[in-house]
């Protein structure tokens, strides 16, 4: 006997009709193409992407500024390291400028925009968003290569002060 009766199924079979039917797939496709177009759109706009540039600039500057921060310094000012993440800071900062520039002046005509966008203007944007997140990173890598080091000499000069101690301990003992 089956779990589910007779009488149920018609019920069934009009709620849900069958995913093959031509009339389904028009009603399924005047709705979901379009929300799937203005989706890839609104994600791949240079404005938006201008705007995730910005904040990425910003988090690239904090996480620099922290990491040369006075209290719990990991990078030192006169490290040749750097001074490259100070140039390559400062060349994505001109960079980024530059380009949210000619976003704002190209959003400024929609006509021009949409071309800019067809052109890949995109690409670009996402090119320099990952510029910056790798930048990101490698600070982040200094920072926690310098703090490992600072471990070791942090360590190494309690392991001598305890073998010092040690050895005066059985000095005095003897």
């Amino acid at each position: 006997m089956s779990p589910i009766s007779e009488s149920a199924l018609p019920i069934v079979e009009s709620a849900f009709p069958l995913p093959g039917t031509i009339m389904n797939f028009k009603f399924m496709a005047a709705f979901i193409v379009p929300a799937l177009v203005a989706g890839i759109l609104y994600y791949a706009s240079p404005m938006r992407l201008t705007d995730v540039l910005i904040a990425a600039i910003y988090d690239v500057e904090k996480t620099y500024f922290d990491a040369l921060d006075g209290r719990n310094s990991r990078l030192s000012a006169s490290d040749v390291q750097t001074a490259d993440m100070v140039n390559s800071v400062y060349s994505l900062r001109l960079k980024v400028s530059v380009i949210r520039e000619t976003t704002l002046r190209n959003s400024l005509s929609r006509r021009v925009a949409f071309r800019e966008f067809l052109r890949g203007r995109t690409f670009a944007l996402l090119e320099c968003i990952e510029e910056v997140r790798t930048l990101q990173i490698q600070i982040e890598i200094l920072k926690e290569a310098q703090l490992r080091e600072d471990m070791c000499h942090f360590t190494a000069f309690f392991r001598r002060r305890r073998h010092y101690s040690e050895y005066m301990l059985n000095q005095c003992i003897s």
